[in-house]
């Protein structure tokens, strides 16, 4: 979710660059999905707004509430970091996700606001946002720390990046829902 300031602009051109490098099988949820897509990492622009608010939608009420999505949307307005999206081969935006110098630790960064389609869990595409947003942090050399706070339910899938959990809060979304505050120590 969102816990950072502005101090990563500079990566943002980074993102404009990357390429996912993958092809993964799509869900067939989508209408006539083609067989294997190929993923782009690009930098995020207002235009987007629209199918990141499909993207976050498509994930209430199990991993977001609706009583987060303004919040969502400032957050991406304000853009305290570097937020992208991730487009597949026919242009459209099926994930997003970003990442921010920490407010609380100067050599921390934090991912922020990730998730991808609901309809395209599973699928591979989440491990290629996390690995990207990753290899952003890992540019920034001062960087030890990388900080997440996420559900219960995403919890496992952050731990096979390297991430422990370090506070675990009851109901800290919305009941049912516990908040889990995790961390990755960067190796040296």
């Amino acid at each position: 979710r969102a816990p950072t300031q502005s101090n990563s602009h500079h990566h943002l051109r980074r993102i404009r660059a990357y390429r996912m490098g993958a092809t993964l099988p799509c869900r067939a949820h989508m209408e006539t999905p083609p067989r294997n897509l190929n993923f782009t990492f690009r930098e995020y622009t207002p235009a987007d707004l629209p199918a990141c608010l499909e993207v976050f939608t498509s994930n209430i009420p199990e991993f977001f509430s609706e009583e987060e999505r303004e919040e969502f949307i400032a957050f991406v307005q304000r853009s305290p970091g570097g937020y992208g999206v991730v487009v597949n081969a026919d242009g459209q935006i099926v994930g997003c996700g970003g990442i921010a110098r920490s407010r609380t630790n100067p050599h921390g960064a934090d991912l922020t606001w990730g998730m991808i389609h609901h309809a395209l869990h599973r699928q591979g595409i989440g491990r290629i946002l996390t690995r990207e947003r990753l290899s952003l942090i890992d540019a920034m050399p001062d960087v030890t720390v990388v900080y997440l706070n996420t559900s219960h339910l995403t919890e496992a899938f952050y731990e096979k990046f390297g991430f422990r959990t370090v506070k675990l809060i009851p109901n800290g979304y919305r009941v049912g829902l516990h908040r889990c505050d995790m961390e990755r120590i960067r190796s040296a």
